[in-house]
């Protein structure tokens, strides 16, 4: 159960930074995260989340087939919406 109560922690505290950011900032290809964007570090965390939820199903976790979800990358308030989803399944 600890385990599992960090990762929520950890899902909150990135849910509350997205709280604090313009949907400007959130897409905007930074240097500082080589030529890279926020929220494409962000989709790529909570994609290892979603491959576990959808492996759980299936019985084993595959982190190569993992789909992309580019809507997390690009719209701040579905990668809120996510993170909220991730909670609950958590």
């Amino acid at each position: 159960m600890k385990l599992i109560h960090s990762n929520i922690a950890q899902l909150e505290e990135v849910k509350g930074l997205l709280s604090v950011i313009s949907d400007t900032l959130y897409t905007e290809e930074k240097e500082v995260l080589s030529g890279s964007t926020i929220g494409g570090h962000v989709r790529h965390l909570l994609e290892f989340y979603l491959a576990v939820d959808s492996g759980l199903d299936l019985g084993r976790v595959c982190y190569d087939a993992r789909s992309r979800d580019l809507k997390i990358e690009t719209e701040l308030g579905y990668a809120q919406d996510t993170i909220d989803g991730l909670v609950v399944f958590l």
